[in-house]
C-alpha cells in the first residue's frame, strides 16, 4: 500500500537527484526536454521515473504504447528525444539491434535503468553509441520504488547503484539474523528506510509484520558496499546457489555468460542433484544469430573456467529459443528451474531447443 504522500516523495526525490540534467543542460535539441516513455505506468518504475518525474520537470512524454526497440528508436529520432528511462532489456535490443545503425539516437543525453542487473560491457556500446549518459539505479515497489542511483554529475561505476537518494538511509544486515551491521566489503540485507517506503501490503499483516521491522523495510536484496561508499547489489536472498559449500548469486555468472558476443540472454540457476546431495549451477542461454550448438556452449564453458571460482562455473548449460519472464520482463526462475530439471539437455541441434552440454 502507497499513499499519495510516498509516491510524490519519490518523484521528488528522483527529480532533485537528476535536477542538474533537467534544468540546466542547455540548448536541448527540441528546446526543452523529451522524454520517451516507453516502461508501462502500472509498474512503479514507469510510474516515477517515466511519468511523475518528468511531470515535475516540466518535460514533454512521449508515449510509447507498444515498446518495440525500433518503435523507440524511430520515436527518438523524430521527436528528438533527450531522455530514456529504460530496463536493462530495452538497453540490449537496442545496441544489438541490425538496423541501429539507420537511427539517429544523439539527441539522447541521460538515460537510468533499473529493475535488474546490466553487464557494463553493454552499457559502454550504449554511451559510445547514443553520446548519453546511462546511469543505473536500485529500488523495489515497495519502496516507491527508487532508493539509489549513480550521481549524474559524475561518471557511472561498473556493477554499482551508487548512492542512497535525499532523505533515504540504509543498512547492510547480516544474513543470519538480520539485526547486526556488517562493515564494508561484507555481503548481507539490504535495509532501507525513507518518506518513499510503503504503509504494508493490503490485507496482508503477517508479510507486513516481516516486511516492515523497526521502522526498515527488508528488502530481500543482498548488497555489498565498497570503501568509496558505492552500493552494489548481489541477488535475491532467496536466489543465492550454495555449490560445494560456497555461496554465489546469480547475477555474477549471468553477467558473465551474457559479455559473450553469441549470447543474447541468461538465466542461472541452482537445481539440486539427488545422487551427489548438491547444489549444481545450471543456465540456459538465448543465442544470437548465427551462433549456436555445442560450439557456442564449449565456448561458453571455457569462458567461464577462465573468468569464475571453479564452483561458480556451471555443469550445465542450455541453449533455448526464449527464456521464462514474468509480466514485468524478469526471468521466472522457477521455471527456469523446472525446465532445466525436466531436460536432460542433450536432445535437439542448433536452432532447435534445448540444446546443451554438460561440464563434468
Amino acid at each position: 500500500m502507497h499513499t499519495h504522500y510516498s509516491l510524490m516523495a519519490n518523484a521528488l526525490q528522483t527529480y532533485y537527484w537528476t535536477r542538474g540534467w533537467w534544468r540546466y543542460h542547455r540548448p536541448y535539441p527540441a528546446g526543452w526536454p523529451h522524454v520517451v516513455s516507453a516502461i508501462p505506468f502500472f509498474h512503479s518504475y514507469g510510474l516515477t521515473v517515466a511519468l511523475h518525474e518528468p511531470l515535475l520537470a516540466g518535460a514533454t512524454l512521449i508515449l510509447v504504447p507498444k515498446p518495440k526497440v525500433e518503435e523507440i528508436m524511430r520515436v527518438i529520432q523524430r521527436y528528438r528525444a533527450t531522455h530514456l528511462p529504460a530496463t536493462p532489456r530495452m538497453i540490449r535490443e537496442i545496441v544489438n539491434h541490425p538496423r541501429v545503425g539507420d537511427y539517429d539516437l544523439g539527441s539522447l543525453i541521460l538515460s537510468v535503468t533499473g529493475g535488474a542487473p546490466l553487464e557494463w560491457e553493454t552499457a559502454e556500446r550504449f554511451m559510445k553509441l547514443t553520446g548519453a549518459k546511462l546511469h543505473h539505479g536500485y529500488g523495489l515497489t515497495e519502496a516507491g520504488p527508487v532508493t539509489h542511483c549513480t550521481p549524474v554529475d559524475r561518471e557511472p561505476k561498473p556493477g554499482s547503484v551508487g548512492f542512497p537518494l535525499p532523505d533515504t538511509e540504509f543498512r547492510i544486515v547480516d544474513l543470519e539474523t538480520g539485526r547486526y551491521d556488517v562493515p564494508s566489503g561484507k555481503p548481507g540485507e539490504l535495509l532501507v528506510r525513507g518518506p518513499q517506503v510503503m504503509r504494508g501490503y493490503w490485507r496482508r499483516p503477517e508479510e507486513t509484520e516481516r516486511a516492515l521491522r523497526d521502522g526498515w523495510l527488508h528488502t530481500g536484496d543482498v548488497a555489498i558496499l565498497d570503501e568509496g561508499g558505492w552500493l552494489r547489489i548481489l541477488g535475491r536472498r532467496g536466489e543465492r546457489i550454495v555449490a560445494e559449500g560456497h555461496a554465489l548469486w546469480p547475477e555474477e555468472v549471468e553477467a558473465l555468460l551474457r559479455s559473450h558476443p553469441g549470447v543474447e540472454e541468461a538465466a542461472v540457476v541452482g537445481v539440486a542433484d539427488p545422487m551427489r546431495c548438491a547444489m549444481d549451477v545450471q543456465a540456459l542461454i538465448v543465442p544470437r544469430a548465427g551462433y549456436g550448438g555445442r560450439e557456442l556452449v564449449s565456448s561458453l564453458l571455457s569462458l567461464c573456467r577462465e573468468h569464475l571460482e571453479p564452483y561458480k562455473v556451471p555443469s550445465r548449460i542450455l541453449i533455448v529459443k526464449e527464456l521464462p519472464k514474468t509480466p514485468l520482463g524478469k526471468i521466472d526462475r522457477r521455471s527456469v528451474r523446472r525446465l532445466l530439471e525436466a531436460s536432460s539437455g542433450f536432445e535437439g541441434g542448433e536452432g532447435e531447443g534445448p540444446y546443451g552440454e554438460e561440464n563434468r
